[in-house]
């Protein structure tokens, strides 16, 4: 009965080590090859639309947003496949997990953003409100400025 449980526990580690070592590593590269492809080209189309919409200017924020979140999936690769030092593992858990998480949620943000401005285009089509009353960009990027505070200043604790 003993050497059954243990027969079973040792199966069960050496598969968690398979699905650490082996299939999680994959699927972040996987993950990284297509969000870096997919994500460059968004940012080249929308830096290459000469438009002075706020629309555009939140596309090219979450572009921008999603692309370095995608940075970070190398990173997750080495660390879940043991193949840095062990020193990385930390740093890994710190630093590229609170860069991942904070250029979520700014994209987050910048979707509220844009349903935002959406939504003041529907309900004001003539822009009698404040936010959309001026042709200028500048409360959009003002907007935009304020997504991206949380990224000036991340803590990792």
């Amino acid at each position: 009965m003993t050497s059954n449980v243990n027969s079973t526990v040792n199966n069960t580690t050496s598969l968690e080590r398979v699905v650490f070592r082996v299939v999680f590593p994959a699927l972040y590269s996987l993950l990284f090859a297509g969000g870096l492809l997919l994500n460059c080209l968004a940012v080249w189309i929308f830096f290459q639309i000469r438009s002075r919409s706020s629309f555009i200017l939140y596309l090219r924020n979450i572009a921008v947003a999603d692309l370095l979140m995608t940075l970070t999936f190398p990173l997750y690769v080495v660390a879940e496949a043991q193949l840095g030092p062990p020193t990385l593992q930390p740093v890994v858990c710190r630093y590229s997990s609170v860069l991942f998480y904070t250029s979520m949620y700014v994209s987050i943000l910048f979707l509220g953003l844009l349903s935002l401005d959406r939504y003041l285009k529907i309900v004001r089509p003539f822009g009698e409100s404040c936010f959309t009353a001026t042709p200028s960009l500048a409360p959009s990027r003002l907007a935009c400025g304020s997504a991206w505070q949380p990224c000036r200043y991340p803590t990792p604790f």
